[in-house]
């Protein structure tokens, strides 16, 4: 279901994950985002946005989707411009993303955005239960004090690069596991 997002119970919470889409969106000029590559998902418990469009050398937009249980996820969908690109996860386009989106939540945490941006995990990992592999990184963060957990996904499926940043107060959620799913099953080949 198509909805705005529910006004901020917890400000300093949601900062985190506000903080990692706006580093995204900075000279945005374009009118229309492209069209997504599919249908996006739609599990119970979950509202998103309407697509916004993401600076015009990222050909490309952004989602952001919140679970009544607080988890908040950003889906981007883009192209860079670049007319092939590979989906091998070693490759050195989606490497360079991952880098990318390492770099912007370090980048957040030296801006005082929080308390504190630890990388705790990466590598590959499946989208939920879904044959979707994507490559990921998790960082732990401090926000006021209180810990959070902050995972990166990203993968290629129709010459189109996907990136997932998922932020929740605890590790690991079943909401966030369905979300993942759907996504996954949306990309299957």
């Amino acid at each position: 279901m198509q909805t705005q997002l529910k006004p901020e119970r917890d400000m300093t919470y949601h900062r985190a994950a506000l903080m990692l889409c706006l580093c995204s969106f900075v000279g945005c000029g374009q009118s229309e985002p492209p069209k997504p590559v599919f249908d996006l998902p739609e599990p119970a418990g979950w509202t998103h946005t309407e697509p916004r469009t993401l600076p015009p050398q990222d050909v490309g937009f952004s989602v952001a989707y919140e679970h009544t249980s607080g988890v908040t996820v950003t889906l981007y969908q883009f192209t860079r411009e670049w007319k092939t690109i590979s989906g091998d996860l070693d490759s050195a386009q989606i490497q360079g993303e991952l880098e990318n989106a390492r770099a912007a939540i370090l980048g957040a945490a030296k801006l005082g955005l929080w308390d504190d941006a630890v990388e705790s995990g990466n590598g590959r990992s499946q989208l939920g239960t879904s044959a979707r592999e994507a490559v990921w990184s998790r960082f732990t963060l401090t926000i006021d004090g209180q810990p959070a957990t902050s995972d990166i996904y990203i993968w290629v499926h129709s010459n189109t690069l996907f990136k997932l940043r998922c932020t929740s107060h605890s590790d690991g959620s079943p909401a966030l596991d369905k979300l993942l799913t759907a996504f996954g099953e949306a990309c299957s080949d």
